[in-house]
């Protein structure tokens, strides 16, 4: 469907995230695990998002800082 989109011109509403969400949706690519999971952590209000952005950036950045 996105190259459909893509032949046609129609790609207004195509975001190039590893995830994103919309209302109760969420979706990511392949190799978006960890955004897909903060998404849904987010989405289902399961910590704050202070909370959430602090396990995110930890298991995506490990100790690299």
């Amino acid at each position: 469907m996105y190259f459909q989109l893509l032949l046609s011109g129609k790609t207004d509403n195509y975001v190039e995230a590893q995830a994103v969400s919309d209302k109760n949706i969420v979706t990511a690519n392949g190799v978006g695990h960890l955004e897909f999971t903060r998404e849904m952590l987010l989405l289902l209000k399961a910590n704050s998002p202070e909370q959430v952005d602090a396990w995110y950036d930890f298991y995506k950045n490990a100790f690299v800082r």
